[in-house]
């Protein structure tokens, strides 16, 4: 008895030790293959931006922006693969002021040609275009990514986040929120903070902002109003505020 015992065991911990080698084995493997995936990608990208000039993007801006002039000393640009097919995206972005400025996605149809798809009038302080901010799978196959803005006045400044994607060419904003909004009104200070987090486990956006009145110097709180949660749901196209 003893002794089968002791085969009972000694199978048992061979099996074990077989199965660590197969996963640690596969997961080395999955690794590996994402990482040559990844580094394909990064040589397509960079081969593609040298064969690219910065000339060749403000043609296209020429041709195609809405606007009959721009501050080209500004002007920067990405490669991406947006969406899911092989082509490669330019995404630009042109810095005319502290709160000014412009944003383009360029997208390659079946002319062979780059055409315009969106142009806003937005200030980029921070683009994400190579880190969606879930796997596509779990949003209805789509690559979502994070692009955050600032605009502004006199005595207003306004950071928000757009949370957006391409489909079948064209761009869809599916969600924005407020990082900060500072105002000053008749020698008051009004502070907003906001942020938000996307919990993959339900594609849900928990998002919060919190609001204040300081004294002119904008340090001494005069009144805090408290912060505000909020969720929002992906339906598929946008997410969508879920009433509490």
């Amino acid at each position: 008895m003893h002794i089968k015992w002791r085969a009972v065991i000694v199978t048992t911990i061979l099996g074990i030790f077989m199965l660590s080698i197969f996963f640690a084995k596969y997961y080395a493997d999955n690794k590996k293959n994402n990482e040559v995936d990844n580094s394909t990608e990064y040589n397509n990208i960079k081969k593609n931006k040298h064969d690219m000039s910065k000339e060749q993007i403000i043609k296209w801006i020429e041709e195609q922006g809405e606007n009959d002039t721009y501050y080209y000393d500004g002007l920067s640009y990405e490669l991406a693969n947006l969406d899911n097919d092989s082509e490669l995206e330019v995404v630009a972005k042109i810095e005319a002021g502290v709160n000014l400025g412009q944003f383009f996605i360029f997208d390659k149809k079946h002319d062979e040609r780059y055409h315009l798809i969106i142009e806003l009038d937005w200030k980029v302080e921070s683009w994400n275009l190579y880190n969606p901010i879930a796997d596509p799978v779990e949003v209805g196959n789509k690559k979502i990514f994070e692009i955050v803005t600032r605009t502004g006045g006199t005595g207003v400044v306004v950071c928000e986040v757009y949370l957006w994607y391409i489909k079948d060419g064209e761009f869809i904003q599916a969600w924005k929120g407020i990082l900060k909004e500072r105002s000053v009104f008749q020698d008051e200070y009004f502070l907003k903070i906001g942020n938000y987090q996307f919990n993959n486990e339900n594609n849900q956006i928990y998002a919060w902002l919190s609001s204040y009145k300081y004294k002119l110097d904008g340090v001494t709180l005069e009144e805090s109003y408290g912060t505000n949660t909020m969720t929002y749901r992906f339906d598929g196209t946008n997410f969508c505020y879920i009433a509490q």
